[in-house]
C-alpha cells in the first residue's frame, strides 16, 4: 500500500526491495489501466501470432503509446530472463509469461472458458515476443 502511495503521489524514491511486492504492484498498475498495454483491437491477431516474427511483426503496427509501453516492459523482462538474474529470482521465460500475460492481454470475451481456452495462446504470445528481443529460454 506504501509503494502504490509514493506512485500515486509521483514520489519516486522507491526504498522497497522486495521483488514480490514490487512486481505485484506492476501487474495491479496493468490490470488497472482503461485499455490494456496491446489493444483489445489486436488481442485477437496476438493469440494466434505463432511465432517471434509475427508477435515482433504485430507489436510494430500498435499505436505507439502502447507499442513504446510493451518495448520498454518487454526490454525489462528480458535483462531480468538473463541467467544471472534468473539464477536469483528463477523468473524466467515462462514464468513472466504466466505471470504477465493476463495483464498485458485483457481478453475481450469475459466467457470464463474462452479464457481459460486462450490463456496458453496469451502465454505463447509473450513468450514469443520476449524471443523475438532477445530473452533466452
Amino acid at each position: 500500500q506504501e509503494l502504490r502511495r509514493q506512485l500515486v503521489t509521483a514520489d519516486y524514491n522507491i526504498t522497497c526491495r522486495n521483488p514480490i511486492v514490487l512486481s505485484a504492484t506492476l501487474k495491479l498498475w496493468l490490470r488497472e489501466l482503461t485499455e490494456p498495454v496491446v489493444p483489445e483491437s489486436f488481442y485477437d491477431e496476438a493469440i494466434r501470432s505463432e511465432s517471434p516474427e509475427k508477435a515482433l511483426e504485430l507489436v510494430q503496427r500498435m499505436p505507439p503509446d502502447h507499442a513504446c509501453a510493451l518495448w520498454t516492459l518487454m526490454e525489462f523482462f528480458v535483462r531480468m530472463c538473463q541467467p544471472e538474474v534468473h539464477a536469483r529470482t528463477r523468473m524466467g521465460l515462462d514464468n513472466f509469461a504466466i505471470v504477465f500475460a493476463p495483464t498485458l492481454l485483457r481478453n475481450p470475451n469475459q466467457d470464463p472458458v474462452l479464457m481459460l481456452r486462450n490463456g496458453e495462446a496469451e502465454r505463447s504470445f509473450l513468450r514469443n515476443l520476449l524471443i523475438a528481443m532477445g530473452a533466452k529460454s
